[in-house]
Parts: C-alpha cells; sequence; structure tokens
C-alpha cells in the first residue's frame, strides 16, 4: 500500500480518464488529483466527483483498482444526466412560453 503525498480537487485543463471509472473527462471538469508513493515510485490519479465520493466512504487501508467504481459511477451518473435532460427540457419549455406572449 502506498502513501498518499497530495490530494485535492482541481479544474483540469487538459481530458482526463477517471482512474475509479476509467470514464474520459474533457475539461474544464473538476477532479481529484491524487499522487502517492508506492514501491519507490510516484504514481499520480484522476478521480471525478463520483468516484472521490464512493472512495471516501472506503476504510483508510482499503486499495481499490482501475475501473472498480465503474458500475456504481455509471449508476449514479444516469440519475444526474435524467435531472439534467428534465431541467433542460423545463428551461426550454419555459422560454418557448416566454416567448409566445
Amino acid at each position: 500500500m502506498g502513501e498518499y503525498l497530495r490530494s485535492k480537487f482541481v479544474k483540469i485543463r487538459k481530458p482526463h480518464v477517471c482512474f475509479g471509472c476509467g470514464r474520459k473527462f474533457e475539461p474544464p471538469s473538476k477532479m481529484l488529483s491524487e499522487v502517492y508513493a508506492d514501491r519507490g515510485t510516484l504514481e499520480s490519479i484522476y478521480l471525478c466527483d463520483i468516484c472521490a465520493d464512493i472512495a471516501s466512504k472506503l476504510r483508510y487501508d482499503d486499495e481499490f483498482g482501475y475501473g472498480d467504481f465503474r458500475e456504481e459511477a455509471l449508476k449514479r451518473s444516469v440519475g444526474d444526466e435524467t435531472k439534467n435532460r428534465v431541467k433542460a427540457r423545463w428551461q426550454e419549455n419555459f422560454r418557448k412560453s416566454a416567448g409566445a406572449r
């Protein structure tokens, strides 16, 4: 098990793949950037906000590998996408009704 040297949320400036779910994120998304030392090497990973939340609920000594959170992250993101679609549809209908007056 490695030792974490840095862990902070950043606004990415180039595309990154989330280590937890394997999805690609485009700028200007916010992701958790972590740097850790493991077996004499420095490693760096990025986690999306959903995977960062999943990881925060693990015990301090639990480890996870690439893509281990994919199923749970996809379940949660479908809910977010549905909310965003409903909100966008509502806003579009509101604009149409406001313009029709």
